[in-house]
């Protein structure tokens, strides 16, 4: 869904002219706005606002434009920043909400917490983040909600960075794509590669995306900075 006449332009209110909505809640948002509540059930997403309001507040997961961003397939994929973890914490309602993720987050081994404040070396330029929940499609079916975990590598090569993650992908040759998660016990995700080419471009379609990725990774992407 794409918002594409916010109700007010000040600098307080949260959404920006080309947002994607992808989620409210949990709930994944198609192309029209509709959420599938029931077997055969579609509604308009405002169904949900009464059920997963709190306080005062709607948690959405958003795509916004302008950011370093990049799409595979169902996947969005960022550079860690230092406001990531204050960014997370405006889309739960409490501060009891926000101890436990962080609690979890540091249990697990998240990077977000472990490496904050860590100096890049040339090994690890930056920490690569999936930063929402996975776009919906047949293709991620099955995997559990990964936003704002770490990726460690792909197909056994350690990640340095965003830029370097896209030529990763660029570049490959192999059928299967495997991301290794940073965290302990977590799990990997492993696609067909030739699956999330296509799914990237239905899902671009279907969801109003104009761009797959940033003008810089699109660079990258396309192989222009060779």
């Amino acid at each position: 869904m794409v918002v594409y006449q916010p109700l007010r332009s000040d600098s307080d209110y949260p959404l920006k002219k080309w947002d994607v909505v992808t989620h409210i809640g949990d709930t994944p948002v198609d192309a029209q706005g509709m959420v599938t509540v029931n077997v055969g059930l579609r509604v308009r997403m405002r169904y949900l606002v009464q059920k997963v309001a709190k306080n005062g507040f709607v948690p959405l997961t958003v795509v916004r434009a302008g950011k370093v961003i990049f799409i595979y397939g169902p996947m969005v994929l960022t550079k860690a920043t230092a406001d990531m973890l204050p960014g997370y914490q405006s889309t739960v309602p409490s501060n009891a909400s926000v101890i436990n993720a962080m609690v979890n987050w540091s249990l697990t081994g998240n990077p977000l917490v472990t490496q904050r404040g860590d100096n890049a070396t040339k090994e690890k330029e930056e920490l690569v983040v999936i930063s929402a929940p996975f776009f919906p499609h047949k293709v991620a079916t099955g995997y559990s909600n990964l936003t704002f975990r770490v990726i460690k590598s792909v197909n056994g090569t350690p990640v340095r960075s965003l830029t370097h993650l896209v030529e990763l992908l660029r570049d490959m040759k192999d059928e299967f794509v495997a991301f290794d998660i940073e965290m302990k016990g977590g799990e990997g995700v492993v696609f067909r590669h030739k699956d999330m080419l296509a799914a990237t471009e239905e899902i671009l379609t279907s969801n109003s995306i104009r761009s797959q990725g940033s003008q810089l990774l699109m660079k990258v992407w396309r192989g222009q900075d060779k």
